[in-house]
């Protein structure tokens, strides 16, 4: 317990003081790290990363829906309950092992705006196990540029 609430005083401590440099960009996201956050343990960096989901904009309009279901369903609902909140961007501390090419996520936050701003929906720290980092992947492109 002790161990989250550090991770949480890290967390916000390193909101005030982030640099946010765009790495590599997919289909569904923008990813970004911290370059102030890159801490070096043998062959082994911590970085706090954010990725922005891209998030396609609904018309303004019911009648430009584009399925009947979002027309006649989600529309009326959104007008009783209010809009799902939808997670728009994660911002998460990995660690990358150089010499092996691995990494794995630390701690991740799943928030309701860009850039992990708006209300956060999730936190969680989960056990990952390391995962060999692919070519071509943000993951590969991200331990390139922390490995430097």
């Amino acid at each position: 317990m002790i161990n989250f609430f550090f991770i949480l005083t890290v967390f916000f401590a390193q909101d005030a003081h982030a640099d946010w440099v765009k790495i590599t960009e997919t289909d569904t996201a923008v990813h970004y790290v911290d370059s102030n956050s890159v801490r070096k343990i043998g062959d082994i960096r911590l970085v706090w990363e954010l990725q922005n989901l891209k998030v396609e904009k609904r018309p303004a309009v019911w009648w430009q829906e584009k399925s009947l279901l979002e027309m006649i369903w989600r529309r009326p609902m959104e007008v009783i309950f209010g809009p799902p909140e939808k997670k728009i961007s994660f911002r998460y501390r990995s660690e990358y092992n150089c010499k092996n090419s691995t990494w794995r996520v630390s701690f991740y936050s799943s928030h309701s705006g860009p850039m992990a701003t708006g209300k956060i929906l999730k936190q969680v720290e989960p056990d990952y196990a390391w995962a060999y980092a692919s070519p071509n992947t943000p993951a590969m492109n991200i331990l390139k540029k922390v490995c430097r």
